[in-house]
């Protein structure tokens, strides 16, 4: 791992929970890791690790809220259930690093429901996600809705023009 100035060491530290594991069972090791700088890495040995969990925790919740954004029938579908599942998912996951960060991660965990087949999981929420984040300048995909009931699927077409996205659903019988 390259060396670090101690504001990046730290905002790894405090949204990679494996490295966050480790440095509670060897501080001093996994400080040295991160930062060469002896100054800058006593620093960092001086936060307890309550110190750590709490930013940590708080960095997570700011993460969870930008996700709620981008997947708000999904997140009101998962309920009360909602910030423990994405902090399942989180804990599995590194922070998405580029200025999509947020529309990354909420793609991220919108696909990691579809992997476990979470009903809850508002597939046109991803699809859109997904469209916004490439490069495709059309996507036409099956979709669910929360509302509508299980006997019926919708058909998601994404069309990209200059202004933005249009995009229209069709709710359809299945036989």
């Amino acid at each position: 791992m390259s060396q670090l100035d101690f504001t990046t060491a730290l905002t790894r530290l405090l949204s990679n929970a494996a490295l966050r594991a480790e440095f509670k069972s060897n501080r001093d090791i996994t400080a040295a890791s991160l930062i060469e700088d002896t100054a800058e890495r006593a620093l960092l040995l001086q936060l307890s690790d309550a110190e750590i969990d709490a930013q940590a925790d708080a960095l997570l919740n700011k993460r969870a809220g930008q996700v709620a954004g981008f997947l708000p029938m999904t997140w009101e579908q998962l309920g009360t259930a909602a910030a423990r599942t994405f902090r399942e998912y989180a804990c599995d996951s590194a922070w998405p690093q580029t200025h999509r960060r947020h529309q990354l991660d909420a793609i991220g965990f919108a696909e990691w429901l579809e992997q476990k087949n979470a009903p809850e999981l508002v597939r046109h929420e991803l699809r859109r996600a997904q469209f916004a984040v490439g490069d495709k300048k059309v996507s036409v995909c099956l979709v669910n809705h929360p509302s509508v009931p299980i006997t019926a699927r919708g058909v998601l077409i994404l069309r990209r023009t200059t202004t933005g996205t249009r995009s229209w659903r069709i709710w359809l019988p299945l036989p």
